[in-house]
């Protein structure tokens, strides 16, 4: 709507502007028979006068682009920092490609501390655990009788971890030698341990 705005009262301003030189143009052509010096003097005057004052106009209307451009841009920055928060806050769907993880066997607690924050630090833009969200509002992580607890709920195995962001990023830090996702693959049996890129993860 701004930009529609703007470029309406710029056209507005143009074509203003243009009829008034075209005016000023007829006029200089015609003083050599409207009589004389004098009066020819004073239609310069008065076109030296006109021109300034469409100088005056296109400098206005100049500024008032800039200022429509500067809020149109802050605005812009405002929604975009907003739903940034909605999306961290978990509260609305977030959808895009990624990485799932699946492991059947129970990290301990720290492993999947680690794991987390390793692929928060990789850009993940949302992060969920057997299907449910992580955000600034869940429970967190506990361990108990040597289970794990999110959310109030015991993990289950196979444990989930879904993540969003750049697929290819993803992957390749949690399969990096040193990444705490290869010291459990290390202390697990084959295919206990499973990492996928995805086009598409829905998310709650």
């Amino acid at each position: 709507m701004i930009k529609k705005t703007l470029i309406l009262i710029i056209g507005i301003g143009v074509g203003f502007l243009g009829i008034l030189q075209w005016r000023s143009y007829e006029e200089v052509r015609n003083l050599a028979v409207r009589g004389s010096q004098s009066d020819i003097d004073h239609e310069i005057a008065i076109l030296i006068t006109t021109n300034q004052s469409l100088r005056d106009q296109l400098a206005d209307l100049e500024k008032q682009k800039t200022e429509l451009s500067s809020s149109y841009l802050v605005n812009q920055r405002i929604q975009e920092n907003f739903d940034k928060a909605q999306i961290l806050a978990g509260q609305v769907a977030v959808e895009g490609e990624g990485i799932s993880i699946s492991l059947k066997i129970t990290p301990t607690l720290a492993e999947l501390t680690d794991l987390l924050n390793e692929i928060a630090q990789l850009g993940a833009e949302a992060i969920a655990i057997n299907g449910v969200r992580l955000t600034n509002q869940t429970a967190g992580i506990s361990a108990f009788n040597n289970e794990l607890v999110f959310n109030g709920e015991v993990l289950s195995l196979p444990l989930r971890l879904d993540a969003i962001g750049n697929a290819f990023i993803l992957k390749e830090g949690v399969d990096k030698t040193d990444s705490t996702l290869q010291n459990i693959r290390q202390r697990s049996a084959q295919g206990d341990v499973e990492t996928l890129t995805v086009e598409k993860i829905i998310k709650i």
